[in-house]
């Protein structure tokens, strides 16, 4: 995995950063989006509902919560996160003999492990062949954020515990780490607010700040929809 994605952290974030800061840049044109100062007009704010699947780690639905700038009426930012709803797991944990003269030495037990997956982003979005003014837009999105997995809750079957524990203690492990965002949207309008639907791929960056960093997370794919109210409508 490290070195499908090696990098990739650093080369995504520069990507941001020159697409607003040079009108060259092919994705991010300055020239042709008409330019909006700082304004609350240009902000809205809105949520929804999150839904993410994690192969091999379970799925995840959460509420999602978003804060939207349109910088001209061709790139806007947003900064969000979501809340994670519990969500199970069942897997294979082995337990281990307290002697060496017990038989088996090792043992299967089944688990099921509670999770909540929460994550905080910021991204970028570009518009194509439509607006953010537009009744209907059309857009890509680039960004990156963190992905927290705190320690959840874990149940065992039946099992000897006089002859065998289980190694790395009883609770769920939880992990955390970065993550590239990219992905598709779109918005509609509905009277006062402005609803939307995108999907989105979540890819574990290996490398932070140009040091390389154990990826503990996984690959996560899903869909963020909801509504968001405009202050300039």
């Amino acid at each position: 995995m490290k070195s499908r994605y090696v990098r990739m952290s650093c080369l995504a974030l520069a990507f941001l950063y020159c697409g607003t800061s040079f009108a060259g840049t092919p994705f991010l044109p300055k020239k042709r989006g008409k330019s909006k100062s700082f304004d609350i007009e240009n902000l809205s704010l809105g949520g929804g509902l999150s839904y993410t699947a994690y192969p091999g780690s379970g799925n995840s639905l959460g509420i999602n919560l978003s804060g939207h700038y349109n910088l001209t009426d061709k790139n806007s930012l947003v900064i969000g996160g979501s809340y994670g709803l519990p969500t199970k797991i069942t897997t294979t944990v082995y337990g281990n003999a307290y002697s060496s003269m017990t038989s088996p030495d090792q043992i299967e037990i089944p688990a099921t492990f509670s999770y909540k997956f929460h994550s905080l982003y910021l991204q970028f979005e570009r518009y194509f062949w439509t607006t953010n003014d537009d009744n209907f837009g059309f857009y890509g999105t680039l960004g990156a954020g963190l992905l927290l997995i705190p320690s959840g809750k874990a149940t065992y079957g039946t099992y000897d515990q006089t002859n065998y524990y289980i190694s790395g203690g009883t609770d769920a492990p939880g992990a955390g780490g970065f993550f590239i965002r990219g992905g598709l949207g779109v918005q509609f309008k509905l009277g006062s607010v402005i609803g939307f639907s995108e999907l989105k791929l979540d890819i574990p960056a290996t490398q932070v700040n140009g040091q390389d960093v154990e990826v503990s997370i996984p690959v996560g794919f899903g869909l963020n929809a909801g509504v968001r109210y405009p202050f300039g409508k």
